[in-house]
């Protein structure tokens, strides 16, 4: 075999490494873009359900508001026709703490799961982190020792087929890898 066959095959072999080096390096690239794309995802349907529950929470403090203020008109009216002075007024006044509380107890209910929501948040974007962290690229000095590897190869199976023709007495020519007989032809 020639000089030159060998150095494709040589070439060859560069080839198939850097191949085989390339897809891997993809594979760890779209394993990174899946886990981004999926915390993309769990952090979108989480902001849907942060909406969900605002929209809950002030539908369910309009309703509150509604019915707080028909019950206090119509306390109102009753207070207004049968009492006067102080007791009326704190009859007025617990109907207007009921609506009250239950409002802020309404809010407290929204702000407890949008923390929720934060919190897991969070945790999406710290487990994302961590799954990034443990997908391990291809490193590149294995690449560049393999095509060291296949050089250093091929110039040696170069160099044994010119030692081996020279040790038997012909002449040997690197690039066709031509054996003759020296000084004939």
């Amino acid at each position: 075999m020639g000089g030159l066959a060998v150095a494709a095959q040589a070439c060859l072999g560069i080839v198939g490494q850097m191949t085989t080096y390339n897809a891997q390096v993809e594979q760890a690239q779209a394993q990174a873009d899946a886990a981004v794309k999926s915390m993309n995802y769990n952090i979108q349907n989480l902001e849907v359900s942060r909406q969900d529950a605002f929209d809950a929470a002030v539908e369910q403090i309009a309703k509150i508001r509604m019915k707080g203020m028909t019950t206090g008109a119509t306390v109102d009216a009753a207070v207004n026709e049968e009492m006067s002075g102080r007791t009326a007024k704190l009859i007025k006044r617990a109907v207007r703490g009921d609506e009250a509380r239950a409002s802020a107890s309404v809010q407290d209910n929204y702000d407890r799961k949008s923390n929720e929501i934060t919190m897991n948040e969070e945790n999406s974007i710290v487990g994302t982190r961590s799954y990034l962290d443990s997908i391990k690229a291809p490193d590149p000095t294995s690449l560049y020792l393999g095509i060291a590897g296949s050089l250093v190869g091929a110039y040696t199976g170069i160099k044994n087929q010119q030692n081996d023709a020279l040790s038997k007495g012909f002449d040997w020519n690197i690039w066709s890898g031509s054996i003759t007989k020296k000084g004939g032809g």
